[in-house]
């Protein structure tokens, strides 16, 4: 009775090892949300390289100079 218990106990790890190694990380990508920085201190944006700087520093993902004639800096995040 205690053999058949592990071999149970141990056919259940193996399974276990199995289905585990056979689930990778799973990536859900979601939509790019836009937002205009709060710290950017020119009025016009002029530089992509440091509104995106600012953008990471307030704790978004990147950020770049848009806009039509007064360019702003907007900031990006996964929403």
């Amino acid at each position: 009775m205690e053999r058949f218990f592990h071999s149970i106990v141990a056919a259940s790890l193996l399974l276990m090892i199995l289905l585990a190694t056979e689930m990778g990380p799973i990536v859900v990508r979601g939509k790019t949300c836009e937002i205009a920085s709060y710290d950017y201190k020119w009025s016009w944006c002029i530089s992509s390289a440091i509104c995106r700087e600012t953008c990471k520093d307030e704790g978004f993902e990147g950020g770049e100079c848009k806009g039509s004639f007064l360019d702003e800096c907007i900031c990006t995040y996964n929403c």
